[in-house]
């Protein structure tokens, strides 16, 4: 099972070349889950920009999940999750990957440490917080998003060739 995502913290402010940036994760059949600590209304009109439903969208704030079992039935059906705690990313990201699915994470705050350590390949801000970056298996120089699919397609690359070698 080859199942990938990766996984996004926003704010309100778009970064320039966002929408090439998931043009092209798309291309390569890798889903994206968005998750903010910011209310559902500014995470909703930044969605809507970046061309998600906002019928994809859960406030978390609004849902109590008793378990995570009841979290996960959200998880895979849903692609926007809002007032995100830090105890609901690495949440999210376990799920996730008990579902089958390799995670990147993106993050930036010292919220996102604990989800960024379940990932499976985490992904930080050069001008995020020091133990992100610390934790990181990849800081983005000049915060530079439009590396990604990059690092994705280069790492494609390498398993490829390690497979065919064998």
């Amino acid at each position: 099972n080859n199942k990938k995502i990766v996984i996004f913290s926003i704010e309100e402010e778009l970064n320039p070349g966002i929408n090439a940036l998931l043009k092209s994760l798309k291309e390569q059949e890798i889903s994206v889950k968005i998750i903010s600590g910011d209310s559902m209304v500014s995470v909703s009109r930044i969605a809507q920009k970046i061309g998600f439903n906002t019928d994809d969208i859960i406030d978390l704030s609004q849902n109590h999940f008793e378990t995570e079992s009841e979290l996960a039935k959200f998880v895979e059906r849903k692609t926007i999750f809002t007032r995100a705690k830090l105890e609901d990313k690495i949440k999210i990201v376990r799920i996730l990957k008990s579902k089958g699915h390799k995670v990147a994470m993106v993050g930036d705050g010292i919220n996102d440490v604990l989800g960024l350590k379940a990932s499976d390949v985490s992904i930080s801000m050069e001008s995020g917080a020091k133990i992100t970056r610390e934790i990181s298996d990849i800081v983005l120089m000049e915060n530079d998003y439009k590396k990604i699919p990059t690092i994705f397609f280069e790492g494609e690359n390498i398993l490829f060739n390690l497979k065919i070698s064998t």
